[in-house]
């Protein structure tokens, strides 16, 4: 498993593929996923490469720097709890990258 950068809880949780944690990805989790977005956006505008955003039950997810984050090419993957987020939220993440609900 690679050097990827975590914002929240340092335990990756088991449902997450091991193939999608690399050198170039940054993990968000829950509350903390906003610093995840911001430090992604901040280090692509850097010309840094990441190349995959993961965010774990997101809180408050801002869809203009998601948007900003997908022009760099940038794998975003959301994983949600079904009962979390309604059908039309899922959609609406779903024009940024994968959406995964457990």
């Amino acid at each position: 498993m690679g050097n990827f950068k975590v914002f929240g809880e340092c335990e990756i949780p088991s449902f997450i593929p091991k193939s999608l944690l690399c050198d170039f990805s940054v993990v968000g989790m829950q509350q903390d996923s906003k610093y995840a977005i911001n430090y992604t956006l901040s280090s692509l505008k850097q010309h840094k490469r990441i190349q995959r955003l993961i965010l774990i039950f997101p809180h408050s997810l801002p869809t203009s720097c998601l948007a900003e984050i997908q022009k760099f090419h940038c794998k975003i993957y959301f994983f949600l709890q079904k009962d979390s987020k309604s059908f039309c939220d899922c959609k609406s993440l779903s024009q940024f990258g994968l959406v995964i609900a457990l």
